[in-house]
């Protein structure tokens, strides 16, 4: 089966790295999440999707959404009758809008950060298989022979945070291992990194070799349960019992 971007998140027969997130969870997760049952969603991971598909996809972004017009106010007549207008498209605050495109506006001034964005394929499409499972992930940006660059929003633009978010918080070491292995582990990795909030001030981090392989280490464990639980041996929830010692 091609994966494309019609068919991307649609697909569960390949195994992808937010896959993996839910296993961390509990093998119940990701069974409710194969089955359409569970589904994570919050207004910064919403936000972060709207920044990218604005910068990297500009057209995309334009057929997608429609911005709520600055002072309208939900529940309001108006507003159901803008709703109506725009039925087949996703509604953005004015407010997130402008962030957006202020954000947007402040990293095309640094010109070197900018550049690892502007060049390259996006949202390219990887697919491999390894130990008899399929597996899929998709990139912000690829520059052919030269590096992997993924684009993430924070709410600080300090190295201090970045560092705690990448291992502790969103495991990103996870995220940029799995889409160097599907790659080939042939690529340099680098986040282009922004603040949600004024100056917002960009970071281009470049993920090391120590990172890269701490990453590993975490999808091989999750990949391997998820080989055991879902491949090997068919999930059945009803016997499923959390154990564990301690």
């Amino acid at each position: 089966m091609k994966i494309t971007n019609d068919n991307y998140y649609s697909d569960t027969t390949h195994l992808t790295n937010s896959m993996l997130g839910y296993i961390k969870e509990s093998p119940l997760h990701l069974e409710f999440y194969l089955k359409g049952k569970l589904t994570k969603s919050t207004d910064s991971l919403s936000f972060g999707n709207y920044y990218d598909e604005y910068l990297l996809e500009p057209d995309v972004f334009a057929d997608k959404y429609a911005i709520m017009p600055a002072g309208m106010r939900r529940g309001t007549k108006a507003y159901k009758e803008w709703l109506q207008d725009n039925k087949d498209k996703e509604s953005i605050r004015y407010n997130d809008f402008l962030t957006i495109k202020n954000m947007a506006d402040s990293l095309q001034n640094y010109h070197d950060i900018y550049e690892m964005l502007r060049i390259g394929e996006k949202q390219k499409i990887l697919q491999w298989e390894y130990k008899g499972v399929k597996c899929k992930g998709k990139l912000d940006n690829y520059i052919p022979g030269e590096a992997i660059v993924d684009l993430k929003t924070a709410k600080e633009g300090s190295i201090s945070y970045w560092k705690h978010a990448v291992r502790y918080l969103y495991d990103y070491d996870r995220q940029a291992a799995w889409y160097q292995f599907g790659e080939g582990h042939q690529l340099d990795f680098f986040w282009v990194v922004q603040e949600k909030k004024e100056p917002y001030i960009p970071m281009l981090v470049k993920a090391t070799s120590e990172t890269l392989m701490e990453g590993y280490e975490k999808y091989k464990r999750l990949f391997d349960l998820y080989k055991s639980t879902f491949i090997d041996n068919k999930f059945n929830f009803k016997d499923y019992v959390n154990y564990y010692e301690v």
